[in-house]
């Protein structure tokens, strides 16, 4: 038996130059990799998450919900932070944050690395 493996950093075609499929081949991938769990971190949203919890509705996969975030820190440019919720009201969190980035959007991404200013 191999070892029990989750996926915490996959991207899907709503992560463009990054991942290159839909939610759900990701799933069917998954399952036939054997994996334990996926979590789906698109860049700046969550706009996969629905098809991909439809598609692991009825499987044994765990899925994860998140997403990672475009960052611009002052001392290093350009960073991404992935962040994952453990429960729904951190993907409601989640929600308000990527909500609140896009409403402040400049041409460059408009939120900052935590401590710093």
């Amino acid at each position: 038996m191999s070892p029990e493996y989750a996926e915490l950093h996959a991207h899907s075609c709503y992560s463009f130059l990054h991942g290159a499929d839909q939610p759900p081949h990701l799933i069917d991938t998954a399952l036939k990799l054997g994996l334990t769990g996926i979590a789906l971190i698109d860049y700046d949203g969550v706009y996969g998450a629905v098809q991909t919890a439809q598609a692991a509705k009825n499987t044994p996969l765990k899925t994860v919900f998140g997403t990672e975030l475009t960052l611009n820190d002052p001392t290093y440019g350009l960073t991404h932070l992935p962040v994952l919720a453990n429960n729904l009201n951190g993907y409601h969190q989640i929600c308000k944050l990527i909500s609140t980035k896009q409403l402040h959007h400049t041409e460059k991404p408009a939120t900052s690395s935590p401590g710093r200013t």
